[in-house]
């Protein structure tokens, strides 16, 4: 069975108001680096959780990302200590896989997820830190429940 044509293929996001996945994605990154010090503080949660979602990291990409993110929401890690990590044990001269998903490997039936980027999206009256949190720790409780 095939999704509707006006939800994403990745995530099962509904797109009845006209924009995709990535375009929001965009907004946010744009939003983000635009505001560093007030939304860019959620980047690390943006992305994770968009490229969770969107099958964008290989099997050990999303594994070692997974559990980065759930360090950070727990606060066991600061997203400093997580930039440190990356840089001492899984830069590229440091590991033999890939971070992302090669793009000839086909994409999986996304999973139910809870809270999707175009419901970050619409939730406008919410805090964007709210939103951007709330949705990588739904993120994290739906792969955890798998």
């Amino acid at each position: 069975m095939s999704a509707p044509e006006n939800c994403c293929l990745e995530c099962g996001a509904s797109w009845s108001d006209g924009k995709i996945c990535e375009e929001i994605f965009h907004e946010f990154l744009t939003l983000e680096f635009e505001n560093y010090n007030g939304e860019g503080e959620v980047h690390f949660y943006t992305v994770a959780s968009y490229m969770i979602q969107h099958q964008r990291y290989s099997p050990e990409g999303l594994q070692w990302i997974r559990q980065q993110l759930r360090n950070a929401l727990a606060g066991r890690l600061s997203l400093e200590e997580i930039q440190a990590i990356a840089g001492k044990s899984v830069g590229q001269d440091k590991r033999n896989w890939k971070v992302t998903r090669d793009k000839n490997t086909p994409i999986q039936p996304p999973l139910h997820w809870p809270i999707t980027i175009v419901d970050v999206y619409r939730d406008a009256d919410t805090d964007y830190h709210t939103r951007i949190l709330r949705w990588a720790q739904s993120i994290i409780d739906t792969l955890d429940s798998q």
